[in-house]
């Protein structure tokens, strides 16, 4: 019956660590009715205009002093949490941290409390392994602060860490619900340029080949595949970052991208995070390839060709006659072996001095 159901779950919620199968969207939280008059007054509070700076600094201890409360704020449906459902509302979620972010009067008392939630998180490897603790640090990423230099570098590199060591299972959940949270992917990226940014600034003679950054850029990957599949994706410039294009080796890049490390896999960015590169570093790259190739290609023409009188030659020589230009460039150009045409093209003209070797 419904009240043995009842009853049953209540059972299960007071003795939630008896009980691994149960759900994690289905805790004791949901039963304890002091609890949901919290979570009531929360969602009261997020309708407010803030302008009683004593009430606002109660609800937010009153938000994050307790990781359960934490994890549940806000919902917008009552769905359980899934694959597909994070139960957040990008816009609510945006608009509600961006209006406590700018109450100078509580910046210590947020910085405090957002700092007290990363250790929840930090100090577990495995914390991941619940939707309730992805809720709790999707959630974490609404707010500005968590990139305050008060409180960013003992804290954002840690959860960033942490991200990159997701299980792939986990990744699927944290790929898909970013997928829909636009306003929050958009920030994120930002957030980790931020990182990125300040990490070149305090060690000036970094690459990007560093663990740390190396570590950034695994997790931005994270919010490329979830732009990727997103009906709203964010412009793919705005992963483009400064700081990487401008310490980005071609050459360097490009020997990394031609070999393997230990474990097999490529090492270059040119590989491993090419959404980061802008469009005029990937231009660099196409000429820097595209001449090495020709180089190459040029001199491997020079010892196969076999039926070319002008074996040998490092050019692809035609002799035009000014007055029959189009067929003897025609006659000519269609009796070379296709290796010939990797190599510059020089063209003398018949009964004249000068030499055209198609340069500027």
């Amino acid at each position: 019956s419904k009240e043995e159901l009842i009853q049953l779950a209540n059972q299960y919620a007071k003795n939630h660590q008896k009980s691994p199968k149960l759900c994690e969207s289905m805790d004791y939280v949901h039963f304890d009715e002091s609890n949901k008059e919290i979570l009531n007054e929360l969602d009261n509070f997020a309708k407010t205009d803030f302008n009683d700076i004593n009430y606002t600094i109660q609800q937010v201890n009153l938000m994050f002093g307790d990781k359960q409360i934490f994890a549940r704020i806000f919902n917008s449906n009552n769905m359980p949490l899934s694959v597909m459902n994070s139960r957040i509302d990008d816009s609510f979620f945006f608009e509600f941290s961006e209006k406590l972010s700018k109450i100078s009067d509580i910046d210590n008392v947020l910085l405090a409390n957002l700092t007290a939630a990363a250790q929840w998180i930090t100090g577990n490897k495995k914390f991941f392994n619940s939707y309730l603790n992805m809720r709790i640090f999707v959630i974490l990423f609404y707010f500005p602060a968590i990139i305050s230099p008060l409180i960013s570098p003992p804290i954002l590199i840690p959860l960033i860490k942490l991200l990159t060591s997701i299980e792939p299972d986990e990744k699927k959940v944290f790929c898909s619900w970013l997928s829909h949270l636009h306003l929050l992917r958009k920030q994120m990226v930002g957030f980790f340029h931020t990182a990125i940014s300040t990490y070149y600034a305090d060690h000036p003679n970094t690459t990007p080949h560093s663990e740390v950054i190396h570590l950034i850029l695994k997790a931005m990957s994270f919010l490329h595949i979830a732009n990727c599949k997103s009906d709203q994706p964010i412009s793919v410039s705005c992963f483009y970052d400064e700081f990487i294009n401008q310490s980005f080796n071609v050459e360097n890049e490009m020997d990394l991208n031609s070999r393997k490390n230990m474990h097999g896999r490529r090492a270059s960015l040119l590989k491993k995070y090419p959404f980061v590169l802008s469009l005029q570093t990937k231009e660099d790259v196409t000429k820097t390839e595209s001449k090495q190739l020709m180089k190459l290609m040029a001199q491997h023409s020079m010892m196969l060709s076999s039926n070319s009188s002008l074996k040998g030659e490092s050019y692809l020589t035609l002799r035009i006659r000014r007055k029959h230009l189009l067929k003897d460039a025609i006659d000519q150009l269609s009796k070379q072996d296709p290796h010939s045409f990797l190599k510059k093209i020089k063209v003398i003209f018949e009964g004249e001095g000068a030499v055209d070797i198609g340069g500027p």
